[in-house]
């Protein structure tokens, strides 16, 4: 059992058009949540950059619990609009065939065929902040797609438990300079202790472009931050940076992004 959907949907349309206008008036747009069950459902373990511990909860299911999660999360999905059902009122079933929402299809635009991307974790057992950079023929970069894991299922969520795929993940879609903003903020802030350490951890932010993996990362910084300043370890920016300083190092990692392309 398994589901499809048109990837021509994750092509620009009017609509997709339209999500990446409100950048010119608002800054962001929001996307979405998805659960990690939710995005190996949509193909994530075929993007190149997945959280390690999620493909791997994945595939470790047996196929009659995953089947069970693939017809109770695509059901999920059609009811808050990210699927569409090109037979309506049919819902899940074996073999079905969907479209994706505007907004689902640029998340999996980005993910799928990021122009870069750049992840930043302080440990492998939490799933990364990641920033996706999405474009098309006539402009490389039109925006920054973040993934931000926020949250695990409530209780009530009898089918996918607290784990990998019971993660939730927050997407938004915003500008090169936001995304700079952002991701300065949430470096800033200190890394919790991992377990068994007593020294916080450095956040470590990679510049990872197309057919690179985490450990071939073109760029990597270490950040330790206090929540006011952060010191930075990385080529040419190794310093102690105010938020403003931290903003300025994460544009230039966007930068270096965009300006291979």
């Amino acid at each position: 059992m398994s589901i499809s959907f048109d990837m021509t949907a994750t092509e620009p349309t009017d609509a997709t058009r339209a999500l990446f206008g409100k950048l010119y008036t608002d800054g962001y747009t929001n996307l979405g949540v998805l659960c990690g069950a939710d995005l190996c459902i949509l193909g994530g373990p075929q993007h190149p950059l997945l959280w390690e511990p999620l493909g791997t909860a994945w595939l470790a299911l047996k196929s009659r619990q995953r089947n069970q999660i693939i017809e109770a999360r695509t059901n999920s999905m059609i009811e808050a609009g990210q699927l569409v059902e090109l037979t309506p009122g049919r819902g899940y079933y074996p073999g079905a065939q969907f479209a994706v929402s505007p907004e689902m299809g640029t998340v999996l635009a980005a993910r799928s065929r990021p122009t870069f991307a750049v992840v930043a974790h302080f440990t492998r057992q939490l799933a990364p902040v990641s920033l996706f950079a999405i474009g098309d023929k006539s402009e490389a970069v039109r925006g920054i797609v973040i993934e931000v894991p926020v949250a695990h299922p409530s209780r009530s969520n009898k089918i996918v438990r607290a784990g990998p795929l019971g993660c939730i993940f927050d997407y938004l879609l915003t500008t090169p300079d936001l995304a700079a903003q952002f991701l300065a903020g949430w470096t800033l802030t200190p890394a919790p202790t991992e377990h068994g350490s007593k020294e916080q951890p450095p956040r470590l932010v990679s510049l990872i472009r197309p057919g690179e993996g985490l450990e071939s990362a073109h760029h990597q910084l270490s950040v330790l931050g206090n929540g006011t300043t952060a010191q930075v370890i990385g080529r040419g920016v190794t310093d102690e940076y105010d938020k403003t300083g931290l903003r300025r190092v994460m544009r230039d990692l966007i930068s270096a992004g965009t300006a291979a392309h």
